[in-house]
């Protein structure tokens, strides 16, 4: 028998050779790209969180830097606010995590708007249809503090003076 000379071709120890090279750099491509998607989905995340923050503050800035009267009612951590014509209530509400901007009273006469404004009596749980066109700033609020500026003192149940500064501070997720 003749022995053949140089043979062409690979062995299977050649072959189990490449596959496992192949194997590790394809493992390791994978793993580089999970590592990736997911410190691109961190940062997505981040973003959207911090988006979602200063939006509610802008919006909340936004509101009350025009209103003439406000007033906070500790019991509903609510506070109300009148801007122009029209009145607006910020309620935090701790279980659910919110912190929901209401038109308040909206369909009422103005006398009427008025005193129910000035009422701590008055909340979602027995007057809900005094709280209207609800906008859920934020759904992950833990807390929501609200003082006076000048001697950071909290608020209390009675209306502020005209021009007082108040600061509002949020607590989110």
């Amino acid at each position: 028998m003749k022995y053949l000379r140089n043979q062409h071709g690979i062995t299977l120890i050649e072959i189990l050779a490449a596959l496992t090279i192949s194997a590790v750099v394809l493992g390791t491509a994978t793993m580089a790209m999970a590592a990736v998607i997911h410190l691109f989905q961190s940062n997505a995340q981040a973003y959207q969180d911090q988006s979602a923050v200063k939006r509610t503050m802008t919006t909340i800035a936004s509101q009350l830097v025009d209103s003439t009267r406000v007033v906070y009612y500790s019991p509903g951590r609510e506070l109300r606010y009148k801007t122009g014509n029209s009145y607006k209530a910020l309620i935090h509400d701790p279980a659910a995590k919110t912190l929901t901007l209401y038109d308040f009273a909206a369909d009422q006469s103005p006398e009427t708007q008025e005193r129910l404004f000035l009422d701590g009596d008055i909340s979602p749980d027995g007057y809900g249809e005094y709280y209207t066109n609800a906008v859920v700033l934020a759904n992950n609020a833990i807390d929501a503090v609200f003082i006076k500026a000048v001697d950071e003192t909290a608020l209390t149940d009675t209306p502020l003076n005209n021009g007082e500064l108040i600061r509002i501070t949020v607590t989110f997720e």
